[in-house]
């Protein structure tokens, strides 16, 4: 479901995905998030970059080097070299200045020049993006200025002079310059005694000078200008900056922030499994291969251990494995009998203790399993309707996948030394020792497959969930007439639920594994319906977890989406998310596919969902087109499954 937006970020999801990739790779933190806002800015509370939605206004090549600038400049800069301590304490000061908005964009001006300097340093390739930054901006804020000229808003003209000297090719000259134009007495004593500092500003090396630069500006100018800044042209506050600690703390591979408890482990613990996992976290992002990397908030201190005999790819970065458990209790609810089926062992309830958070955002995101009741009557005989209109469908299909299974097993392997001979008799004058033999393949080619339908039952779905239910009843039936095991899931983000920031994503079990080749099973497919919001990322995450429990050679996840997640403090990042979710899910060796059917050809969700997805998003229109779109498909995935 996409949220309504005021403000209309139209950046390119293809540009923004690109970007964040950028930018975490800049900050070195894979669960840094990007968005557009009114002033470009790292907040290091959030854990995110925001880019200027002034560059959103401009087209093509501009805008694109103009948001890579602000990236450059705030995951590159802000992040790695602002100090965090030293601007805090000077923005503490210019609220007691008597000009507090004009010593903050004092301060951001100043910094800005500085970090765009040592970005140019240390990235020479980042030339084009700040040429652009510079004659765009350049230009805007001239504009601005002609038009203060004369309005009595000296602290405005003020700023935006100094940044037009800073970002000049020759900032002394501009200095000069801007003296000798002076024409008021005012305005050239005002400009005499910034002269010297201003130029100091320009050979600024680190945040700590800047800040003294600009509280001697500040306290140059206090007696020339009557009114503070009116107008907010520059932007900065306390968490424009990586705190420092942290940073050290990373490279030590150590733990920052203080756990909620602090109990201590215990030597034995009862009834215990326990498990290595090397996992990724922003508090232990370095490249440190010994260190347990997990989302910890709560915890229990132990000694720690050497786990340095992991491995990974030298020029790979880990990405980020969420652990997701959930509760068990029997199931007092009984199912049809079945000779294939197996009875309920388990049926899952509110996982109050798996929690995991989610690594495009800030909130704490928590999920629950609820399950679909016996089909009424009326339920059975809307099932009945639905598997009239894609029978025929299914059974084609099925055909179709079936002659490749038979294929399969009618393949003979020979160069054998005893079994049926073979009429190709030519090896007996050419080979010293020929095999004339060949032995007929044991027909119990079964597709060694597990497959998990995961349903996106949001709001935005609801137009569409029509045809949704029959693509889910071609697959279920499809898949229960070939014996391959399969779960079909629907999951949906309850606003109201939430609770203290904490994001609760609901997965209601259609049809488990274990009850899948029932006859009677698909009835329940007709209980699913549009609700609120969706979290793709997490539920992909969630879903590669329950097909990992599965022992089965080859697992497919199809998931049924838009390609709009969206939830709180997550449409900015949803399709990055749940992009980096899909390539994560894929690199652990499961297949994912992206089925969505459209309300017309043009359908806008087309580009989103092949941006996620790749080639294996399909847009469709209705249930019919299915089998020719898919089954070539389908068949290549399955082959190496038999």
């Amino acid at each position: 479901m996409r949220y309504v937006s005021f403000v209309e970020d139209a950046m390119p999801l293809q540009l923004h995905m690109e970007l964040l990739d950028l930018a975490q790779t800049l900050a070195r933190s894979r669960t840094l998030a990007l968005a557009a806002a009114a002033h470009d800015r790292f907040d290091w509370a959030r854990q995110r970059v925001a880019v200027n939605r002034f560059w959103l206004s401009r087209v093509g090549l501009e805008q694109k080097l103009g948001l890579k600038s602000d990236v450059y400049l705030r995951a590159l800069g802000s992040a790695m070299y602002t100090d965090a301590k030293s601007l805090r304490t000077y923005l503490q000061s210019a609220q007691t200045s008597g000009l507090p908005n004009f010593s903050r964009q004092l301060l951001a001006i100043c910094e800005d020049a500085r970090l765009e300097r040592l970005c140019l340093e240390i990235r020479p390739g980042t030339e084009n993006a700040f040429m652009t930054r510079t004659r765009v901006l350049g230009g805007f804020y001239r504009e601005q200025l002609q038009h203060l000229l004369g309005q009595g808003r000296e602290a405005d003209v003020v700023l935006l002079q100094i940044y037009e000297i800073l970002h000049s090719v020759a900032p002394t000259a501009q200095m000069s310059s801007l003296v000798q134009r002076s024409s008021q007495v005012s305005r050239a004593g005002l400009w005499k005694g910034l002269a010297p500092w201003v130029n100091q500003a320009v050979d600024a090396k680190s945040t700590a000078e800047a800040a003294r630069i600009c509280s001697a500006i500040v306290m140059s100018v206090r007696q020339f200008l009557q009114q503070d800044a009116a107008t907010e042209f520059f932007f900065t506050d306390e968490y424009n900056a990586r705190e420092q600690s942290e940073t050290h703390a990373e490279e030590q591979g150590q733990r920052q922030s203080p756990l909620e408890n602090a109990d201590a482990q215990q030597e034995e613990l009862t009834g215990s499994h326990h498990q290595s996992l090397s996992t990724w976290h922003r508090e232990t992002q370095s490249h440190l291969s010994d260190a347990m990397k997990m989302d910890l908030e709560r915890g229990t201190k132990t000694k720690s251990e050497n786990v340095s005999g992991q491995w990974q790819m030298a020029n790979e970065e880990p990405g980020p494995i969420h652990v997701v458990q959930g509760n068990a209790s029997n199931s007092e609810e009984s199912w049809p009998d079945d000779n294939d089926a197996k009875p309920s062992e388990r049926i899952a309830t509110p996982n109050s203790g798996s929690e995991a958070t989610d690594p495009s955002n800030r909130m704490d995101v928590r999920h629950v399993f609820l399950d679909a009741t016996a089909p009424s009557h009326e339920e059975v005989l809307e099932y009945r309707q639905m598997l009239e209109r894609v029978d025929w469908i299914s059974r084609r299909l099925q055909r179709t996948i079936e002659s490749n299974v038979e294929n399969k097993k009618l393949a003979t392997p020979s160069d054998r030394f005893r079994g049926r001979l073979s009429r190709k008799l030519v090896h007996v004058v050419i080979d010293q020792n020929p095999r004339l033999f060949y032995k007929r393949d044991s027909p119990s080619a079964s597709i060694d497959a597990a497959f998990l339908l995961l349903v996106d039952c949001s709001g935005s779905m609801h137009d569409r969930l029509a045809e949704t239910k029959l693509g889910v009843v071609l697959f279920h039936e499809t898949l229960r007439r070939l014996r391959v095991p399969h779960a079909i899931v629907g999951f949906w983000e309850d606003s109201e639920e939430l609770h203290d920031q904490r994001g609760v994503t609901l997965f209601q079990r259609i049809i488990p594994f274990e009850h899948s080749l029932s006859k009677e099973s698909g009835a329940r497919i007709v209980q699913m319906a549009s609700h609120l919001d969706n979290r793709d990322g997490y539920a992909i995450r969630v879903a590669a977890s329950m097909l990992g429990r599965r022992a089965e050679q080859r697992k497919f996840l199809i998931v049924f989406s838009d390609g709009e997640p969206a939830a709180l403090d997550y449409e900015g990042n949803g399709a990055a998310d749940t992009h980096a979710a899909v390539i994560q899910v894929r690199r652990q060796g499961y297949d994912v596919l992206n089925l969505f059917f459209a309300s017309s050809a043009d359908d806008v969700h087309k580009t989103s969902i092949e941006t996620i997805y790749g080639d294996k998003g399909i847009v469709l229109q209705n249930v019919e087109q299915l089998p020719d779109r898919l089954a070539g498909a389908l068949k290549k995935l399955l082959h190496t499954a038999l």
